[in-house]
């Protein structure tokens, strides 16, 4: 017995990941070898039955001859025992980051995303962790953090396998439902699995002293999937839990401006609101996996601060949860030099509401007077 997973770029094959049993591994091995002309990108021990091999497919008439091959080397009664064996303590799961199916999904960043555009894209690098949790009738347990490393991942960093150890309190004769997070603190409270979204006002990222980029920023994102008995591997479809806030700002001022406590605050304050914003005495926003509900804790919210040179434009961006309505009109507020500016216009509500997933970029211009809301060229408009 063996299983093949096949991934592919668009609609062309573009990788294999084959498990077999560590019987078949010589055989197999020289099969493939020998008929893709290759050695497989890389492979290594799923656990004590099991080997893992990742192939990266260039011509495709081999290949199926390669599977043919393992098809034959599989018929062993042997094996048949050893299947048997499987290390049900140890889970293998292929996790497919946001955006999959890309039609250009290699970016040499952490998150890449174009400023005229609002779709984003995540891949995997080494380094990155992910948190699994386990969740069985009333159990909920936290389970050991992985971190990725280059082995663990595809060639276009799309998809990464992880070796997930099952807690010993998981009875893997009985199905349980895994949930992965990677880009956010989490933690099990009262029955919840609660991932947290930082709510400091927006971080730099366009350069200059203490700026986070946008590819090192954390992307909150997670998935889950029903692990039923007797399955040593799993595909997990990661997904985004909100969308990226980006503020482009000019200063185009003749002198230097230092600001802090920026914020997009409603027109009107009595609307309902796009995203979960932080609330004083109820603080920052936190989302339950398990129910799909928000729930808030007590923190206080943090400030930035910093400044930009005459000329130039600074980005912002941030992480928020969305509520499922429409973005009302809004407003920027920014304290400029110690004084509290709100932009003298608004943006539109929007007809649709805003999506996870999505980057949406809002263009603000300081002429030193005023504080005014602009198209991405910076030219002034005076809407509501």
């Amino acid at each position: 017995m063996f299983r093949i997973y096949l991934f592919t770029i668009g609609k062309k094959l573009h990788e294999v990941v084959i498990f077999l049993r560590k019987s078949q591994c010589k055989v197999a091995y020289q099969s493939i070898s020998l008929l893709l002309g290759v050695w497989p990108a890389t492979f290594g021990f799923v656990n004590t039955t099991t080997l893992i091999f990742r192939l990266y497919i260039m011509n495709y008439k081999l290949f199926f001859l390669a599977v043919l091959a393992l098809i034959v080397t599989s018929c062993d009664k042997t094996d048949d025992a050893i299947e048997l064996n499987h290390d049900a303590s140890l889970l293998t799961v292929i996790a497919a980051a946001p955006g999959s199916d890309d039609n250009n999904p290699a970016t040499a960043t952490r998150l890449s995303m174009t400023m005229d555009e609002t779709k984003i894209s995540v891949t995997w690098k080494a380094g990155d962790k992910v948190q699994p949790y386990f969740v069985q009738g009333p159990t909920i347990l936290k389970g050991t953090e992985i971190t990725l490393t280059d082995e663990d991942l595809s060639a276009h960093k799309k998809n990464a396998t992880l070796a997930i150890a099952v807690p010993d309190y998981i009875n893997t004769a009985n199905p349980y439902t895994l949930y992965c997070v990677h880009g956010s603190s989490s933690q099990i409270d009262g029955g919840k699995i609660l991932v947290s979204f930082s709510y400091t006002p927006f971080f730099p990222f366009s350069g200059g002293f203490g700026s986070v980029s946008p590819d090192t920023y954390y992307t909150p994102i997670a998935a889950s999937a029903e692990i039923h008995p007797g399955a040593p591997t799993a595909v997990l479809a990661f997904n985004y839990l909100g969308a990226m806030q980006i503020i482009s700002f000019k200063n185009a001022a003749g002198a230097e401006v230092a600001y802090t406590e920026m914020e997009l605050i409603q027109v009107n304050p009595a609307a309902a609101a796009g995203f979960y914003a932080y609330k004083n005495g109820e603080g920052a926003p936190r989302y339950d996996l398990i129910s799909k509900e928000v729930f808030y804790y007590g923190v206080s919210q943090g400030v930035i601060s910093g400044s930009i040179w005459s000329g130039d434009v600074r980005k912002f961006s941030r992480f928020v949860l969305l509520t499922g309505n429409t973005m009302p009109a809004t407003r920027l507020k920014v304290k400029i030099d110690g004084v509290q500016k709100e932009s003298i216009n608004a943006t539109s509500a929007s007809a649709v509401p805003h999506q996870a997933g999505n980057a949406y970029c809002v263009y603000a211009l300081w002429d030193g007077v005023n504080l005014q809301l602009t198209d991405k060229d910076f030219t002034s408009l005076r809407g509501e």
